[in-house]
């Protein structure tokens, strides 16, 4: 800042101006942009079903309001760039299932992978989350269920 000072009064500048200020003291809180994540470097010819889908990468997006822009953010990445209508197409199936499978695994407050592993709209799932969530192993649930069986 010393530096900077010097040089704009070498220029025949008041270095104490109000409109010298940190740049930071002075922006406006502006919201919180998505953030752009790593995306694989052969994103745009890599086969859709190779993609291996990062929670991380919609962590900006609340996906209940934001469902539209959050697909519109991942087709970005990942469209092909000619015109491959078939991989597009396959591309936004993939897309929309990814991103329906993270809205309800945040509603359930569980990891995204675990919800991946079941099929939705059963209870299986929802009790395969809790147990994650808990860190109950499968031993454990058995030795449970036996304990409770034998009374």
């Amino acid at each position: 800042m010393k530096d900077q000072a010097e040089f704009l009064r070498s220029l025949g500048l008041n270095a104490e101006a109000p409109g010298l200020v940190e740049v930071a003291a002075v922006a406006p809180d502006e919201p919180a942009k998505p953030k752009a994540g790593k995306y694989p470097a052969d994103a745009h010819t890599m086969a859709v079903t190779s993609i291996v889908w990062d929670e991380a990468w919609l962590d900006g997006f609340d996906l209940d309001a934001q469902f539209a822009d959050a697909s519109r953010h991942l087709f970005a990445q990942f469209r092909s760039l000619g015109r491959d209508k078939d991989r597009n197409s396959l591309l936004h199936r993939e897309i929309g299932q990814f991103i329906t499978r993270l809205r309800r695994a945040r509603k359930a407050g569980v990891p995204h992978e675990v919800t991946t592993k079941v099929k939705a709209g059963r209870p299986e799932r929802e009790m395969a989350a809790v147990l994650t969530a808990a860190g109950v192993t499968e031993a454990e649930l058995i030795e449970f269920l036996r304990a409770r069986k034998e009374g």
